[in-house]
């Protein structure tokens, strides 16, 4: 029945006609400065149900609130045990959606009482809810929670492993401390979206988050993260950490693909390679610069790599010694190896490379050695610069002449 008909003292405690959520609805309006909201169209008017108001959508029943979805409207007011005990009264209330407002506080231990709730959105207040995350709410269904654009500090709660419905779970920009809880790891099968960037985070990133897949997932913008992040992470195709070359250096990317292309498996010394945490340049076969930034020798001949030569070999391009050398590796030389300007030593021999495209361009004018003997090549070498005035230099190849010796 409608407010009016409800304020009868014949009918008000008649809660067939007059359920008790209109009290309650109307409790929790006068709690947010209700009057002040941006549009608080219908509420507490005498000529409809609740059903109608606003930001209210009752079951199929028109009796029962299951949302309050009442975001970006100017409810200002503090987030306390008195308005959870006013929703815990909403017994079927499933979406609480609040954000962008001016709600103050912290979240509730109580929060947990709201027992029907699977979505809930309580980001981007204007002042923060500040305190910590209570580790009660893991006690809700959750499918969706937002808390997003805060001042939330503390731990992430290692309970939060047990929400084994949640598909969305937003943290960011706010500023939690400590490491991240290896136990999200355990929604490998439910989660569809991770964010917690732009907090204060420290320590490693669990490689157990590495199992996610489909999965976006935010991490950047916690600079006190060990580095690197696990491979596994770097590879997701939707984590903003793919170009944070801090956390994900693009050089171990490349690396993998080299050690997938060729069956790394199987490779005879493959010592730390695609090890989730150990800097590429203790790979074996691997060696970096003096500061350990970028891969200048890449050395693994008589390995037992098989496969084929993935093109990647390119993004290192500060590469400058490169022995692949009596393997088994079979396709294409990659054309994208003309790239590496750097380069003064190529010895691809003793292998099963086969084609004609082994004209790398004009681009390594620092080799000095070229071996690609004992294949199955075709082809000629475009100019490289040779024969050097100044240094020795060997070119051995069973396919054709260099340009500048024909």
């Amino acid at each position: 029945a409608p407010i009016r008909v409800c304020k009868i003292t014949t009918v008000k405690d008649d809660e067939e006609l007059c359920p008790p959520e209109i009290k309650i609805l109307e409790a929790f309006y006068l709690s947010f400065n209700g009057p002040e909201w941006v549009d608080n169209s219908l509420w507490l008017n005498d000529s409809v149900t609740y059903c109608s108001w606003f930001g209210v959508t009752c079951d199929e029943y028109d009796r029962s609130t299951v949302k309050l979805e009442l975001g970006n409207n100017g409810l200002t007011g503090k987030l306390g045990t008195r308005v959870i005990d006013i929703l815990s009264q909403l017994y079927k209330l499933d979406t609480l959606d609040l954000k962008n407002n001016d709600i103050t506080g912290s979240i509730p231990t109580d929060i947990a009482t709201l027992s029907k709730l699977s979505k809930l959105d309580l980001s981007r207040q204007k002042q923060g809810l500040v305190g910590g995350i209570p580790e009660e709410i893991a006690d809700l269904g959750l499918s969706f929670l937002n808390l997003a654009h805060n001042r939330l500090e503390q731990t992430i709660p290692s309970v939060f492993g047990t929400l084994d419905e949640i598909k969305v779970l937003d943290l960011s920009s706010n500023e939690f401390s400590q490491s991240i809880p290896s136990e999200l790891g355990r929604l490998k099968d439910t989660l569809l979206s991770l964010n917690l960037s732009s907090n204060k985070l420290e320590g490693w990133i669990p490689s157990e988050l590495g199992n996610f897949e489909d999965i976006v997932l935010g991490m950047g913008g916690n600079d006190a993260l060990f580095e690197p992040a696990p491979l596994s992470i770097c590879l997701m195709p939707e984590t903003d950490l793919m170009n944070d070359t801090r956390l994900c250096p693009p050089e171990r990317n490349a690396l993998r693909d080299i050690y997938i292309s060729a069956k790394g498996g199987e490779w005879t010394k493959s010592s730390l390679w695609l090890d989730e945490y150990a800097n590429h340049c203790l790979w074996f076969g691997v060696k970096c610069d003096e500061k350990d930034e970028f891969v200048v020798k890449l050395k693994l001949n008589s390995n037992g790599m098989s496969g084929t030569l993935s093109p990647n070999i390119s993004s290192l391009s500060f590469l400058e010694h490169v022995d692949l050398s009596d393997n088994d590796i079979k396709g294409t030389i990659p054309t994208e190896i003309g790239r590496l300007s750097n380069l003064n030593f190529l010895r691809l021999c003793y292998n099963r490379f086969v084609g004609n495209k082994t004209n790398f361009g004009h681009d390594l004018k620092n080799l000095e050695l070229l071996h690609l003997h004992s294949n199955l090549l075709s082809g000629s070498i475009a100019s490289i610069g040779w024969p050097h005035k100044d240094r020795s230099s060997s070119y051995i190849s069973d396919c054709g002449n260099p340009t500048e010796f024909e």
